[in-house]
């Protein structure tokens, strides 16, 4: 593999031991790598949710223990992105993505052997293992971002990270009806052989870090855990970020979930549904390179994930009133919702890192990663069952856009920091 520097910089007027940067083109194949394993996992977690009227058959079990493989995803990312965090920063990307890696594949096939035996607590126990996977997942974007790129691309790297993971869930609303409806078991042992070729992959390709640092930020030390755990704590801005970010993505990882249960009370199949998500997922994956392409640019997150934000609450109110009345309608909703609040996700991954460093960047975004998890659980939970008892959606959904509505006022009193570029600029002075 190519390790010549493509791009070498003297940065800034000051000679000084941190300016000799050089980036690599393996860069983009270690972060193919990564996106690979983010896609697996994210279409092992949305699997049953296109199909859980078909799944509930298969089980024999109930709607709310089919939400419970979405939310176990949730549930144990929130005690277990700690432990990977440090894993990630620690012991580096490589040993980190292996651990990933092995869980998901451990877990796919457990559940491919719990679809060919009806049995769903081994499906259920396949499930946890990959929703441990994502423990070692969601906050690797920025750890990528800053090991491997420039300044000018961390946002970009960052933006394709995170849209390997919506790519997962839009090939798995897809996917999963189509070739369930044919065999239920084989779906399962597609996604089992996809995910064990991808760790193979990993295993031989995957490094920690280049030869030489890609930017400036990347040779300076990072905080011990400890002590950028109470950093984080302290942050004002890193607390706001946590709450917006958190009900606003929440609100989607319920969307998601929740969209074949809603969307059936009003007369749509499986199949209907799952198309819907599909695209819903796929305009969101557009809004994700745009986000990624003008966070370079121009670095203004807070007005970037307010916009975002106001989107995404405007969306979910069309969605709102849109049910019960033309399908267009509701898929241009779905299409609105998908493109607004998939863009909040690497801008916010950003701005935390962006507001915090020297903290490690797989701690940062690691934090504020279970924000999202925290609030799915509580609106997938709550929603899920008001829906499942009243046979219908719009009381849950208009709740859904009230808590939207607070996550943008919580943005208006955030404040752009720029940490890292005033720690670089310390530094060589």
């Amino acid at each position: 593999i190519d390790m010549e520097p493509v791009e070498s910089s003297a940065q800034l007027l000051n000679p000084s031991p941190l300016v000799q940067t050089s980036v690599f083109r393996l860069r983009w194949f270690v972060l193919f790598q990564f996106c690979a394993l983010s896609f697996s996992n994210a279409m092992q977690w949305i699997t049953y949710a296109p199909i859980s009227a078909m799944t509930i058959i298969e089980f024999g079990t109930t709607l709310t223990k089919i939400n419970l493989m979405s939310m176990i995803y949730m549930i144990l990312y929130i005690p277990f992105s700690f432990p990977s965090s440090w894993i990630l920063d620690r012991l580096g990307l490589r040993k980190g993505l292996i651990c990933g890696a092995f869980l998901n594949i451990v877990g796919a096939w457990l559940r491919y052997g719990g679809a060919l035996s009806h049995n769903f607590t081994l499906a259920f126990i396949g499930q946890s293992f990959a929703g441990l996977a994502q423990a070692f997942i969601l906050q690797t974007p920025p750890k990528i971002a800053g090991n491997w790129f420039a300044d000018s691309e961390r946002a970009k790297a960052t933006s394709i990270g995170a849209l390997a993971n919506q790519l997962g869930i839009a090939f798995g609303f897809l996917i999963s009806p189509v070739i369930a409806t044919k065999s239920f078991s084989g779906l399962f042992l597609f996604q089992a052989i996809l995910v064990t070729l991808i760790l193979v992959m990993i295993a031989i390709g995957i490094r920690d870090k280049p030869i030489a640092p890609p930017s400036m930020s990347a040779q300076l030390p990072t905080m011990k855990t400890k002590a950028a755990l109470v950093s984080l704590i302290r942050n004002r801005n890193y607390i706001l970020l946590w709450f917006s970010y958190g009900i606003g993505v929440g609100a989607f990882y319920a969307v998601s979930t929740l969209l074949g249960q809603t969307l059936e009370l009003y007369g749509y199949t499986e199949q209907e549904s799952g198309l819907y998500g599909f695209l819903m997922t796929l305009s969101g994956m557009v809004a994700m390179l745009m986000a990624g392409i003008v966070g370079d640019r121009y670095r203004k997150y807070r007005i970037l994930i307010l916009i975002a934000l106001i989107g995404t609450l405007a969306s979910q109110i069309a969605f709102l009133l849109s049910l019960g009345r033309h399908a267009a309608l509701i898929l241009i909703a779905c299409l609105s919702l998908g493109y607004f609040v998939s863009a909040i996700i690497p801008l916010s991954l950003e701005a935390s890192v962006d507001s915090t460093f020297p903290a490690p960047e797989a701690l940062t975004a690691g934090v504020v990663m279970t924000s999202p998890q925290i609030f799915g659980i509580i609106f997938i939970v709550s929603f899920g069952t008001l829906i499942e008892k009243s046979r219908e959606a719009m009381g849950a959904n208009g709740i859904l856009a009230g808590f939207l509505a607070a996550s943008v006022i919580l943005m208006f009193f955030y404040r752009d920091t720029f940490s890292r570029e005033r720690t670089v600029q310390v530094a060589i002075t």
